[in-house]
């Protein structure tokens, strides 16, 4: 993926829920501009929490990378997640605890709009739902998480998130949420 000068794109897929025994694998490379502006998002479910008495973290692999770089090949940042559940638990204190939904958002920006974005976002735990945004490194802009245990919390947290990022940006506000979810 490469974004040119001045150039906007928000990348933001539905919910991923992998089933029982499911490897999924995703690589993204991106290039961009520093005039450019990329929001990007993940969120995944456990699996299929209501199906058939539940198969809650039963997918073999769920792995994604992104790496950003310049346009002249500068790096900018390597984000890689691998969750294998049978291998490494998830329930612990520090990867998913008793949260079930996983919101990962990138956003590459110009420092300026990464800065008066960070000071509009509120981290901690609101409800069950915990979030947080951090700058990414080599001022390529910021990366905020969250944590749930449903996938409604977490959509409106990155909603809320996406929200800042138009504002700042576009200065404009984001599209009212469909009937469809």
């Amino acid at each position: 993926m490469v974004l040119a000068e001045n150039s906007y794109l928000e990348l933001m897929p539905g919910v991923t829920i992998p089933h029982r025994n499911a490897r999924y694998y995703a690589r993204t490379d991106i290039t961009v501009d520093p005039t450019a502006t990329l929001l990007f998002s993940e969120i995944v479910m456990p699996g299929r929490k209501y199906h058939d008495g539940g198969e809650m973290f039963v997918y073999d692999l769920y792995s994604t990378m992104i790496k950003a770089e310049r346009p002249d090949g500068e790096n900018l940042f390597t984000e890689k997640l691998v969750i294998e559940p049978a291998r490494f638990p998830v329930r612990y204190g520090g990867i998913m605890g008793d949260h079930d939904v996983f919101g990962n958002v990138i956003l590459l920006t110009p420092k300026e709009h990464a800065d008066a974005i960070l000071e509009e976002v509120v981290p901690g735990r609101d409800g069950k739902v915990v979030s947080g945004a951090s700058r990414l490194p080599n001022d390529a802009g910021l990366i905020f998480k969250v944590l749930g245990p449903e996938s409604e919390p977490v959509k409106a947290k990155v909603r809320d998130f996406w929200a800042l990022v138009r504002k700042a940006v576009l200065d404009t506000t984001i599209p009212p949420v469909p009937l469809w979810g």
